[in-house]
């Protein structure tokens, strides 16, 4: 039996151990599944929703003048150029 091999089998009886006793102890699901956590991941998918649809992406011509951040949804001042950014940083 090689090293490798028994340290899999060593693992391997680790992990159906863990799993037995969470069975023993009434724990049936992964902490990820419960109620709770899916509420909370449901609530943070409406937020994430509701922040990019608050500009359409295939209408440009609804699309502010200015530069938006599509993590924040604000919107940049005018004298922001992004395609002088180059140029300004080397000056």
């Amino acid at each position: 039996m090689s090293i490798q091999y028994a340290h899999l089998q060593q693992d391997r009886s680790r992990y159906r151990e863990h799993v037995r006793s969470q069975s023993r102890e009434g724990v049936t699901s992964h902490e990820k599944e419960k109620p709770s956590h899916i509420t909370s991941h449901a609530q943070d998918r409406g937020k994430i929703r509701k922040r990019l649809t608050c500009i359409a992406p295939l209408d440009p011509y609804s699309h502010p003048a200015g530069l938006v951040s599509v993590v924040t949804g604000l919107i940049s001042p005018e004298m922001v150029n992004a395609h002088d950014a180059v140029d300004k940083g080397n000056g």
